[in-house]
């Protein structure tokens, strides 16, 4: 291992590790004990949740019994019960299953009582990628302390369209270079820790206007465009290790003309531009088949189907195992593949499970296990990645000094409602912007400041004259933005109403504003606000909240930098 890990340009150019057990005695074992419709089920993955309750474990419990399928892809819930049903589901498998989770910031995207670390977003800031790879490594250990093997991140989508209703937040930025070095050093961070990394979403969600949660987007660059921006992180990561990589659910017609075609069903994209022209060899999980720019085009089974002859090797949240297993017998038996081919991909996914470590499989201890989730060495490293994010883009190389009588105004968005499809949303205890953690900012203020205010936006209203006049006091007025929105289409939780309040208050007083938001909130806001200086603080979460105020107080000084264009 180099001495720099988490350099991309210093790393060896190198395999996916888990090829070196392709022919291994334990797989070759695995698959003389697997009939042919047992190894097609190998690639079927369903999703399950720790928080539904036994009626949902006795389903899942009788698709393992009944088909023998290869995974499972874990959603909401919190880490014991996710132990429990694991245990229980490796104790019926005949073969031990792949378990998997969503995990971009970590656990507690998904799961209660675990460690959030900051949103990819947040992480483009950082300059120090050594930071990212300790990250990657602690996200390992917290996976395998927890049963899990493949963990769906990086995400590497360059995010050039500002407006993008589903990556933003998600993505480390809008260059391409910038993006691969950071998703190099999550991956490699990972992966030395024994968890399968997963870039995605190929060939790249950045530069989109719709969400394939709920439609099909399309991109409508030509090669030129899409080998400098959207393929350059593919290429550099599979150069470097990369073991896996997800197929979007995104329509390219430089690649493939037909209708409703995204890269997932489209063997245009997946074998001929991921697998041949990129030289991938490692596995390929499509996006979750029940997301409406794949489901609502084609059935249950079928989309499996699909999904397989496009060269993936996972169908990834197979909806209807049992008409996904006889639409891939169809195709074999109509020789649109053969039976090889998925014996060659049975095999892939066998050999993954033994670099994993499943050859020798044991029970999760559930002792001390939320314990271990949540060490103090995880939280002291989110510290310090918060404090190296923060940023104060075309501002002073120093903050103004804070005044004996400066006052801080928390203003609080205006609530809005979740439009997530049911069980693709969030961990509720992963959203910010909770009442403890507001009290916990002000309160690590107020031995600077003489007063501290928080208001709540309404609507169509505003503060009456003497509750701005009282704010307005101060000969210095810290406003720190709370609750916005994680995404584009909510406009980011800014409204009309914010931008008049703060520009009321910047006439009458000197405004330095604290945005803990995605930084595309800076496009939303008058170009005459008026405000002294803007600081970055990219997240709603209490860890940014302890950043910011020792960056107050003087106690660290703004390092990071913007990972997106915005407007000055």
């Amino acid at each position: 291992m180099p001495d720099t890990p988490w350099d991309l340009y210093a790393a060896p150019d190198k395999k996916p590790a888990f090829l070196d057990f392709l022919h291994s005695d334990w797989v070759n074992e695995q698959m003389n004990l697997l009939a042919p419709r047992e190894r097609i089920a190998q690639l079927i993955h369903v999703a399950s949740w720790s928080n539904r309750g036994e009626e949902h474990l006795q389903d899942r419990l009788r698709l393992i019994d009944q088909y023998g399928i290869g995974g499972v892809i874990f959603f909401q819930g919190d880490p014991l019960s996710q132990a429990r049903m694991t245990n229980a589901y490796q104790a019926a498998s005949k073969v031990p299953m792949l378990i998997s989770i969503d995990a971009e910031w970590g656990l507690a995207m998904r799961l209660d009582d675990t460690i959030q670390y900051p949103y990819q977003m947040s992480m483009g800031a950082l300059d120090d990628l050594s930071l990212i790879y300790a990250m990657g490594q602690q996200m390992a250990q917290q996976c395998r302390r927890l049963g899990l093997q493949v963990n769906f991140a990086p995400v590497v989508d360059i995010n050039t369209e500002a407006k993008n209703p589903v990556i933003g937040f998600r993505a480390f930025g809008s260059d391409p270079e910038e993006v691969s070095k950071r998703a190099y050093a999550y991956m490699a961070g990972m992966q030395d820790g024994g968890v399968l990394a997963v870039a995605k979403h190929f060939p790249g969600h950045g530069d989109t206007d719709l969400d394939s949660h709920f439609d099909l987007p399309t991109l409508p660059h030509d090669e030129a465009r899409m080998e400098a921006v959207e393929l350059v992180p593919y290429r550099k990561l599979i150069q470097k290790g990369l073991g896996s990589v997800m197929t979007g659910h995104l329509q390219v017609p430089i690649w493939d003309e037909r209708p409703l075609r995204g890269a997932t069903l489209s063997a245009g994209i997946t074998t001929e531009i991921l697998i041949k022209r990129l030289g991938f060899e490692g596995l390929v999980f499509t996006d979750a088949l029940d997301m409406k720019a794949a489901a609502n085009h084609f059935p249950h089974g079928e989309v499996d189907a699909e999904a397989l002859l496009a060269g993936n090797d996972v169908m990834l949240f197979t909806v209807d195992v049992a008409k996904a297993l006889t639409s891939i017998e169809q195709a074999i038996s109509e020789g649109r593949i053969t039976q090889e081919e998925i014996d060659r991909r049975c095999r892939k996914l066998l050999a993954l499970k033994q670099w994993t470590g499943l050859d020798q499989y044991a029970p999760i201890k559930l002792a001390g296990l939320v314990e271990e989730l949540n060490t103090a060495e995880s939280k002291a490293l989110r510290a310090r990645m918060a404090e190296e994010m923060i940023s104060i883009p075309n501002g002073p190389s120093s903050l103004p000094a804070m005044h004996l009588q400066a006052a801080t105004l928390s203003l609080l968005a205006a609530p809005i409602e979740g439009t997530e499809l049911a069980h693709h949303q969030l961990n509720k205890g992963a959203a910010s912007g909770a009442t403890v953690e507001l009290q916990l900012w002000q309160q690590l203020l107020s031995e600077k400041t003489a007063q501290n205010f928080t208001y709540q936006i309404q609507k169509g209203r505003l503060p009456d004259e003497a509750q701005l006049q009282q704010w307005a006091a101060s000969p210095q007025l810290w406003i720190g933005l709370h609750r916005l929105h994680i995404k584009a289409r909510h406009q980011f939780g800014f409204t009309p109403e914010i931008a008049e309040i703060i520009s009321w208050l910047a006439q009458r007083t000197q405004v330095n504003l604290l945005l803990f938001s995605s930084p595309y909130v800076r496009d939303l806001m008058p170009t005459d606000l008026g405000v002294h200086t803007v600081i970055h603080a990219f997240q709603d979460s209490a860890f940014m909240h302890e950043a910011a105020a020792r960056l107050l107080k003087g106690e660290i000084t703004a390092k990071g930098r913007l990972p997106v264009k915005v407007k000055a």
